[in-house]
């Protein structure tokens, strides 16, 4: 394999390669890779028109309701919903979460702000 030259100096092998890019680049891993807690966020929770699945609804910090479907073992054990809506808790990924507000991804895909107090550890 032959050498290679860069505006840094000449590169003999990919691995140097990598480790000079990453001399010049440095970026700590944990702002690369972190872990995403789970937790349970306070919604209402309806029946959907699929047995296998809810509705849920919940007030974003925009000031506008955000309804969602969430497979039924995403609520929390005991909640039946209804056709008029239930309180209860739906399974999400904890974005951030502090402050007054928290990010959180909710079973559909949806990235939502919502209050801070709505968001729970599993």
């Amino acid at each position: 394999m032959g050498k290679f030259s860069y505006p840094w100096g000449r590169i003999e092998s990919i691995l140097e390669f990598i480790d000079v890019a990453s001399e010049e680049h440095t970026v700590p891993i944990k702002e690369i890779v972190m872990s995403v807690p789970h937790g349970q966020m306070e919604c209402k929770v309806y029946t959907s028109a699929f047995s296998g699945e809810v509705v849920f609804q919940v007030d974003t910090k925009i000031g506008q309701p955000y309804a969602g479907v969430a497979p039924k073992h995403y609520i929390e054990p005991g909640i039946e919903p209804t056709k008029d809506g239930v309180d209860g808790r739906v399974k999400v990924r904890v974005l951030s979460n502090g402050g007054d507000e928290a990010r959180v991804s909710v079973p559909d895909g949806e990235i939502l702000t919502v209050s801070a107090d709505k968001v729970h550890e599993m």
